[in-house]
């Protein structure tokens, strides 16, 4: 027994002494069977593919880039887009129309009242406009930098008139006047004629750096971010004019305002376009960017009342007053847009051309801030969004 125990303890220390060999050799068996890894070459050594066609299914995953052109180090992008568009600014209906209804009442005979029928708005009147842009592709692994300058601009004007009242009372059935809440007494002073004019200027400048790559054979991506600017200019006016006739006098009533907005501002701006290739030439494009931009905005409301001419034409009643305020705030922008695009290359592929035809939407949230004249009432500030939407013909050179 003794003897046992003595080989058992001698065999404990006979392993212990021999592991460092053991795993030494186990060592030297990885390294003499290792294959070092080739090392993946530099993005910038990666061809850029021109085609879907092109790409190995096999290294979507590398995101091959879409510039530069196969002879070129970096590709110059030109592009001129025509926009055909209209314009809607919210929550800037400009009067109400009102008719006199009867109402039935056991205490009082024959009671009308004055009731609202119709708001009247602006219509979306379509105008021309262009966009601009310029750039450089195909840098540090494809990246591009790009800016475009927007120009929009449109105006419309509009009337709306009911016969004069007769005797200069509301107690007729079927009697039609105008109110507005841009003139002061919305409810109370009526007109018989509105005139109303909108005009709208607006200029945005983006400055981005993205990367278009592929990430199939047939889908291609192009995120992006950097900079917005804008300079827009919003001016509203309207008129009301209520002339009651009689034998004796002319009594003519005339109220006007006249806002004026101006925004500017700067901020971030992001993105990403997408294009789903159903052709080798053709394909289905989208759009989406949001932006956040902060900036100044001037408002000015000037409010004139002329009235009670007679047959001298002296001038009764005249008044005038002017508001301004200027505020300092955040601008929202979302711009999305879907269309159909052909492209191909020319030249030994040193020259791509590439033709869109899309609809795009540009929504300004909280963009018109003017003011209802305040001069009887303490009438709140009064927000509503821009809309800019239409057709966008786009043409674009890479070289």
């Amino acid at each position: 027994m003794a003897l046992l125990v003595v080989n058992v303890k001698t065999m404990k220390k006979l392993i212990i002494a021999l592991l460092p060999f053991a795993a030494f050799a186990n060592i030297s068996d990885v390294i003499g069977h290792y294959t070092p890894i080739e090392p993946t070459p530099p993005p910038s050594t990666i061809q850029a593919i021109e085609t879907p066609s092109q790409i190995d299914k096999n290294l979507c995953e590398i995101t091959a880039t879409y510039s530069p052109l196969a002879n070129n180090s970096v590709d110059i992008i030109v592009d001129v887009e025509f926009l055909w568009w209209y314009s809607n600014v919210t929550n800037l209906s400009y009067g109400t129309k009102r008719n006199v209804i009867p109402i039935e009442s056991q205490v009082a005979q024959n009671s009308t009242m004055l009731a609202a029928t119709k708001k009247q708005e602006f219509n979306r009147k379509w105008n021309p406009a262009f966009r601009i842009g310029f750039g450089i592709a195909g840098f540090q692994d494809g990246w591009d930098l790009y800016s475009n300058w927007t120009y929009y601009h449109s105006h419309e004007s509009t009337s709306k008139s009911v016969a004069p009242l007769s005797g200069g009372t509301l107690q007729s059935v079927g009697t039609e006047v105008y109110t507005s809440s841009w003139l002061p007494g919305p409810n109370d002073i009526t007109f018989s004629k509105l005139s109303a004019h909108l005009q709208l200027l607006y200029n945005q400048f983006d400055l981005t750096l993205g990367r278009k790559f592929w990430i199939s054979t047939a889908l291609g991506l192009h995120p992006y971010m950097g900079l917005r600017g804008f300079y827009s200019q919003l001016f509203f006016r309207l008129k009301g004019t209520r002339p009651d006739h009689n034998t004796a006098t002319v009594t003519d009533f005339r109220q006007s305002t006249q806002a004026k907005q101006k925004l500017y501002g700067v901020g971030l701006l992001a993105g990403t376009d997408a294009n789903w290739h159903f052709h080798t030439n053709w394909s289905i494009i989208t759009s989406g960017a949001v932006s956040l931009t902060y900036g100044k905005y001037q408002v000015t409301t000037r409010l004139d009342s002329i009235g009670l001419f007679d047959n001298s034409g002296n001038i009764a009643v005249e008044s005038h007053s002017k508001t301004p305020d200027n505020t300092y705030g955040v601008q929202t922008f979302i711009d999305c847009a879907i269309g159909l695009s052909w492209e191909d290359t020319y030249y030994q592929k040193a020259i791509r051309l590439k033709f869109d035809a899309a609809w795009e939407t540009q929504l300004k949230i909280d963009y018109h801030r003017l003011h209802w004249p305040n001069v009887y009432y303490d009438y709140p500030g009064i927000n509503g969004n821009l809309v800019l939407s239409g057709l966008v013909l786009r043409g674009r050179i890479d070289f």
